[in-house]
């Protein structure tokens, strides 16, 4: 059994405490656990004991810094998990704190899915694709992914579709040759959308600005 030899409160952060045992420096703590477990000088203290005390004042670290990196925007699980793995924490660190955000809603794939889904589509002419690329990139799981792309409506992103050709139409002076007009359907598709979308609406405009290929 190790004593605890020592308690000194840190200068540079007064909530929190630095603990000594056998009069050498062995871990910080915040106040609000040794409050809560009752951590004393003189104390005793076994290795299972420390290492569990260890464990959850690191839970609690994790906890606090996902905190602050919410506050910028919502984020996936996988985000954060990998948030927390860079951050040096181990797994079930990241276990304790993703199941405690998802207890307040702070993790809610769905909804974030939802969410980065309408920003995209709302920034700029893109297709489903591309929605689906970008929730890939977060670590949104396949399924919930293949949801929300669903709820695009099928009209509405034709209408993007002709609105991102007549853009590119514009720039070649409304009368593109064959090979523009194959440069056009390829930035249609690196925007997400369909060939059978693009190959419709790229019909409709070339009439609308009159066949000029």
């Amino acid at each position: 059994m190790a004593i605890i030899t020592d308690i000194t409160k840190q200068k540079r952060n007064r909530e929190r405490y630095n603990i000594y045992i056998d009069r050498e420096y062995a871990f910080s703590l915040s106040a609000e656990l040794l409050i809560k477990y009752n951590i004393k000088k003189g104390n005793t203290i076994d290795e299972k004991e420390l290492k569990e005390l260890v464990s959850k004042e690191n839970t609690k670290k994790a906890y606090n810094m996902t905190l602050n990196y919410l506050k910028y925007r919502m984020r996936s699980q996988r985000e954060i998990e990998a948030y927390l793995k860079r951050k040096g924490f181990d797994y079930e660190n990241i276990e304790r704190v993703v199941e405690k955000l998802k207890e307040y809603d702070l993790i809610d794939d769905e909804a974030f899915a939802k969410a980065l889904m309408r920003d995209t589509v709302s920034a700029k002419p893109v297709g489903r694709r591309m929605v689906a690329y970008k929730l890939k990139q977060k670590g949104v799981p396949d399924e919930i992914i293949d949801m929300t792309v669903e709820l695009i409506d099928d009209e509405e992103e034709f209408e993007r579709a002709r609105e991102l050709a007549q853009k590119q139409y514009r720039r070649y002076g409304g009368c593109p040759t064959t090979k523009e007009l194959h440069k056009i359907g390829r930035t249609m598709a690196r925007r997400g959308f369909n060939w059978d979308t693009i190959n419709r609406v790229l019909k409709e405009v070339r009439e609308e600005y009159g066949d000029n290929t």
